[in-house]
């Protein structure tokens, strides 16, 4: 019983310090003489603004299901009925491009967004681009739209 109380003391006292920013002074020495002081500080980074991922696009395809999201940062893809998943850490902000667009790994990943209209085979919604993924040589067709 003393041993539980003595653990559940430790786990608050650890759990309750919170202080995160520290300031100290330290002095450097050389011999016996003060050649300069240096103030010390540590603080928790929180100050840093974080980027918000920004959805530019958005494809679907069919037989197999298929989608794709490309976001200012990164592309998901998710491939046949959700039995294979890409997360791709890439900057898509160059994505609206009126000649089209191309993203290439060579012998991994094609993605190819043409500047052609093209009509939703699942939805029968027109969509303003036509796109092909070609990922682990089977290549996926599909639709897709700008994030207005």
């Amino acid at each position: 019983m003393i041993k539980n109380i003595c653990f559940l003391l430790g786990v608050i006292c650890f759990t309750s310090c919170t202080q995160v920013n520290t300031t100290t002074q330290s002095s450097m020495t050389q011999g016996h003489d003060t050649i300069g002081k240096v103030a010390i500080s540590i603080t928790k980074n929180d100050s840093v603004p974080k980027i918000e991922s920004v959805l530019l696009f958005k494809a679907t395809g069919t037989e197999p299901g298929w989608f794709a999201e490309f976001y200012s940062d990164k592309l998901r893809l998710v491939l046949d009925y959700g039995s294979d998943s890409l997360l791709l850490n890439h900057s898509f902000t160059n994505i609206e491009n009126e000649n089209g667009f191309r993203y290439e790994e060579p012998n991994v990943l094609d993605i190819q967004i043409h500047n052609t209209a093209c009509v939703d085979a699942g939805s029968g919604e027109k969509r303003e681009r036509e796109i092909f993924v070609k990922y682990k040589d089977k290549t996926y067709k599909g639709c897709g739209y700008y994030i207005k």
